[in-house]
């Protein structure tokens, strides 16, 4: 009984993420600038997470960017989103939304594809659901 409640609350909060992402993304492409940002460099960060007992380290790259905003202003922005090195130097599709926060200028940034927009939070999505149907399915057998 308590693995199957386990299932149906780690199911419902990928569920939770996957609409979350989704829904920022669908906000952002809808109501955000489109425009072309260059890949100028990217940045490697090293993750340690711990699997079966043992520490695992993974090198992620995230793309260092600069773009003209529509006040024809360059910014260079490093993105929370990883790439492969092999497109520094390309062009790649993004939206932005400007904020300002005490003064300063921030900016919400995705990188505009369908992969982003439809397919990453439909990974989460669809394991939420599977995950909560299987807790489901224990707690009603």
């Amino acid at each position: 009984m308590l693995t199957s409640i386990g299932l149906i609350l780690a199911g419902g909060i990928f569920l939770y993420v996957g609409i979350r992402i989704r829904n920022h993304h669908r906000r952002l492409a809808a109501e955000g600038t489109h425009t072309q940002a260059l890949v100028i460099s990217s940045v490697e960060e090293t993750d340690f997470h711990s699997h079966d007992d043992h520490m695992h380290k993974t090198r992620l790259n995230y793309p260092i960017v600069t773009f003209t905003n529509e006040e024809g202003v360059e910014v260079k922005k490093k993105l929370n989103s990883t790439i492969r090195s092999s497109q520094i130097g390309q062009y790649i599709d993004i939206a932005y939304i400007k904020h300002q926060f005490d003064g300063e200028t921030e900016y919400e940034i995705i990188i505009n594809t369908e992969f982003w927009r439809t397919q990453f939070p439909l990974i989460f999505i669809v394991i939420g659901a599977i995950m909560a149907l299987a807790g489901l399915v224990r707690l009603i057998t």
